[in-house]
């Protein structure tokens, strides 16, 4: 499930410049390559991009490329899903009803 739960970043790749970097940073993820992922999906997620962010809480939630950290997971997810990522909302749900967090 884990697997599974890696390549499934169905998300919306809205944007600009940072689009390929995105779609990068995903393929990378589908094949595993974390620290390319993470050096990807950083900077975009530090300036404020939703998908990026949300990408960052999935290496965390699964320990790629990090150490993982459910209450690292759990901030991106929050900054993410407070813009409007459908996958970081659903992430974060996750997150609630596994106990990792508790709604504000």
């Amino acid at each position: 499930m884990r697997a599974g739960a890696l390549v499934l970043l169905a998300f919306g790749f809205a944007g600009t410049a940072s689009a390929g970097q995105l779609e990068d940073a995903k393929a990378a993820l589908e094949h595993r390559h974390c620290s390319v992922a993470l050096g990807l999906w950083r900077p975009l997620a530090e300036q404020g991009n939703a998908t990026a962010e949300t990408g960052m809480g999935i290496l965390y939630e699964n320990g790629c490329g990090v150490p993982k950290d459910e209450t690292q997971a759990v901030a991106w997810y929050q900054k993410a899903a407070g813009q409007g990522d459908a996958e970081a909302e659903y992430r974060l749900g996750e997150r609630y009803v596994l106990g990792y967090a508790q709604p504000a």
